[in-house]
């Protein structure tokens, strides 16, 4: 007897329809998983068979072939464990298929029979919505990381003889609902603006960069704060939307990383991160995606493989970071802020004045080449940091602080997404050039002033357009709809950092 159930296979933070197909017949005991199944998915066998017998079902002792379909699609992970053996019950006539064509399985089996959870249970949850599922039966010990998926019923299994009765419709089951999480208002941030003395053109960056979305470099020698006001960024970025935590939620799923309080990421990154783990696999979303919605933080940016940091050119234009796989793409989000720090050549005091740098002139052209040119024109601002002199050193609490800064730059980004409403962007930094005419007017001397400098400068087209961006959000602070000569000075001084 055949027996058909339903499912998904996991591609990045996307899915595809998947048909669980199991047949058992007459013939000695073989079992054959057919369907371009994984490692983990061939291993499936031998966990189906310990649950069954341990849960007290009959394993059939004959002949039995799953296919899962389409088969040109490749699968893998543990989700097909449980829809498995209740293929293998069905076809056995243990467990009634009534409930099957409305019904939505995955889960993985343990050899006693209980049903573990999986990696990427939002992102099959929200799929079964989509599709339109009426029974979605879920591992009970994933139902924490579903609490954003909305209007949706569903049915929590602890067991394989649980999720049987439940089928055969000896019990009712009790639905679950998911309750929305309260955004965190009372955020705790252990470094915050006010802690940091001096360095006001970095700070002034920073709320630039909270803002409007923009990417930033800093630059100096040891010992100067770089590190230190880098760490102060989330305290100035807005809570999340809902939505925003539900993206989240997906790629946490994915990476098995979930946790209870959502809030906007910040990815450190060290030097020794290989290209792998930085982009990511097919089955495991990188450093930069885990960074989505929030700060990719790299210190020490030339310590970096000059082959790694080249691999972030496409992600800081496309917001997203495309991977193929046996002739599959994988696209994973990556809309992140790039937050980079570095010391200007290796020994670290060549912008120093009050120290000798120990690098030869072919040193530090060495150590800068490291950051390419088209690299470093995705970065937006470029901002110098000194050492502090002793004085400046003192504790003095003085200037804004951190809270005054975020509900400052909230009204910022409110003020952008109404007015970028009737488009598809909704942060100043991800203007293209299409928008730039409709959104940033400037002002004639304000135009004068910016061909005069690029062409001075010799700035490239990306150059000249993210100057326009800096200085639209320059404007937004002081409310101007016109983007004045003042604005884009302040902008071109934020580029030429290096």
């Amino acid at each position: 007897m055949s027996v058909c159930l339903h499912s998904a296979a996991l591609l990045g933070l996307d899915c595809t329809k998947v048909s669980v197909e199991v047949d058992v017949f007459r013939g000695l005991s073989e079992f054959t998983i057919v369907g371009l199944g994984g490692t983990a998915i061939q291993e499936a066998k031998k966990r189906v068979y310990s649950a069954i017998k341990n849960a007290a079902f009959t394993y059939p002792p004959t002949r039995k072939i799953v296919n899962l379909s389409p088969a040109h699609v490749r699968k893998q992970g543990t989700i097909y464990d449980v829809p498995i053996a209740v293929g293998l019950l069905a076809a056995t006539k243990q467990v009634s298929t009534a409930l099957f064509a409305d019904s939505f399985f995955f889960g993985e089996l343990s050899l006693s029979g209980q049903i573990k959870p999986v990696l990427g249970a939002a992102v099959l949850v929200n799929f079964a919505k989509q599709c339109g599922y009426k029974y979605i039966f879920v591992p009970k010990y994933n139902l924490e990381e579903l609490d954003l998926i909305e209007n949706v019923k569903l049915i929590a299994v602890e067991n394989l003889p649980q999720l049987v009765a439940y089928l055969n419709q000896k019990c009712k089951p009790v639905y679950y609902i998911p309750q929305l999480r309260e955004k965190g208002s009372t955020r705790v941030f252990a470094h915050r603006l006010e802690l940091i003395n001096g360095h006001e053109q970095a700070k002034r960056a920073l709320k630039l960069v909270a803002a409007g979305g923009h990417n930033i470099l800093l630059n100096g020698p040891p010992g100067s704060g770089k590190t230190m006001l880098a760490k102060c960024l989330p305290s100035l970025l807005p809570a999340l939307t809902t939505q925003e935590q539900l993206e989240l939620t997906k790629i946490h799923s994915v990476a098995g990383i979930f946790t209870n309080t959502i809030s906007r990421p910040i990815q450190t990154v060290h030097h020794s991160c290989t290209i792998k783990n930085l982009l990511g696999t097919n089955l495991q979303p990188g450093e930069i995606t885990l960074a989505h919605l929030g700060i990719l933080f790299l210190d020490e940016l030339l310590e970096f493989p000059k082959h790694n940091l080249e691999s972030l050119r496409q992600p800081l234009e496309d917001h997203q970071i495309t991977l193929f796989w046996h002739g599959m793409k994988v696209v994973y989000p990556a809309h992140f802020i790039l937050l980079a720090a570095t010391n200007p050549c290796p020994c670290g005091y060549s912008t120093d004045p009050g120290k000798e740098c120990k690098c030869s002139p072919y040193q530090i052209r060495q150590y800068q080449s490291r950051l390419s040119g088209p690299l470093l024109d995705r970065i937006d601002l470029q901002v110098e940091m000194p050492r502090l002199k002793a004085e400046e050193l003192d504790f003095k609490s003085t200037g804004e602080t951190s809270l005054q800064v975020r509900k400052e730059v909230d009204l910022i980004r409110r003020l952008q997404q109404t007015r970028y409403q009737h488009t598809d962007v909704n942060l100043n930094s991800e203007l293209r050039r299409d928008h730039i005419a409709q959104f940033c007017a400037l002002t004639r001397t304000a135009k004068n002033t910016l061909n005069l400098a690029t062409d001075k400068l010799a700035l490239s087209g990306r150059a000249h357009f993210k100057i326009i961006k800096i200085a639209r959000t320059i404007a937004d602070f002081e409310d101007s709809a016109v983007l004045r000569e003042a604005h884009v000075l302040e902008a071109l001084q934020f580029r030429l950092g290096m």
